[in-house]
């Protein structure tokens, strides 16, 4: 395909649709003067996709941009393998594992299934809106960090006693539960966590702060702590959909 300044020039059956006057450049050719934005080609607010190919001519990624920014509605990533990374169409954002499982899925702009990693592959996080999303077999694969959080109105009785008997999830010290539908009976299952020495209650409406004195009497040398929404400012909590990370995932082109 042509190339002009950065430009594609040439026809391709399989590139991010363009807007009306978009163009399509190399995403090194972008220029970010301010740290928050706008993104500039040639001086000015970029409008358009912007894509990114390594040495070896695998894409990397298409971003789509409107007045310098990207719009977070329409974005592929690739892994090196060929495998995608990430997409994000309209208002539905799923990535995956490089083995093709799926790693997240959103919609309209709430994250509702996400095995949440560390740098290191330990998993930090389960979020779960959607039991029918959820891969025990992916989850119970993964090794938890010491300090885990679930959430989720997903993450109910029923599941937390499942992913205590069919994950390491059940041996982690440090627990946090943000908005789960885990109800009062739950604590009995937080009780026989085999390492459980801390644990926090945060915004679920079926434990409060009698279930977390309970639990303290139920096991000993353990601390649960009860955030009341109502007496802290508002958390902002970081967006999951519009963090697509940079780096491995590529594609080839022919």
């Amino acid at each position: 395909m042509a190339v002009s300044e950065g430009v594609i020039t040439g026809p391709s059956s399989d590139w991010l649709p363009l807007s009306e006057g978009g163009l399509r450049v190399n995403s090194a050719l972008l220029e970010l003067p301010e740290d928050y934005g706008p993104r500039l080609f040639q001086g000015r607010p970029f409008t358009g996709v912007a894509y990114a190919f390594t040495r070896s001519g695998y894409c990397t990624s298409e971003i789509e941009y409107a007045g310098g920014f990207a719009t977070e509605v329409a974005e592929r990533r690739w892994y090196i393998s060929g495998q995608p990374k990430m997409r994000v169409d309209g208002g539905e954002y799923t990535s995956w594992f490089p083995d093709g499982r799926i790693q997240r899925r959103g919609s309209k702009g709430e994250l509702v299934y996400g095995l949440n990693t560390r740098d290191d592959g330990h998993l930090r996080e389960l979020v779960l809106r959607d039991a029918s999303l959820l891969d025990m077999e992916m989850l119970s694969a993964l090794t938890p960090t010491e300090d885990f959080q679930m959430l989720g109105g997903a993450v109910d009785t029923a599941m937390l006693h499942t992913l205590r008997e069919q994950t390491d999830i059940g041996a982690v010290p440090k627990l946090r539960l943000v908005q789960t539908r885990v109800s009062a009976a739950g604590v009995e299952i937080l009780a026989a966590f085999k390492n459980l020495r801390e644990v926090w209650f945060d915004g679920n409406p079926g434990l409060g702060l009698q279930e977390a004195r309970k639990l303290e009497r139920l096991r000993p040398g353990c601390v649960a702590h009860h955030v009341d929404p109502d007496a802290l400012p508002h958390l902002r909590r970081p967006r999951a959909l519009a963090s697509a990370d940079s780096g491995h995932g590529a594609r080839s082109r022919g």
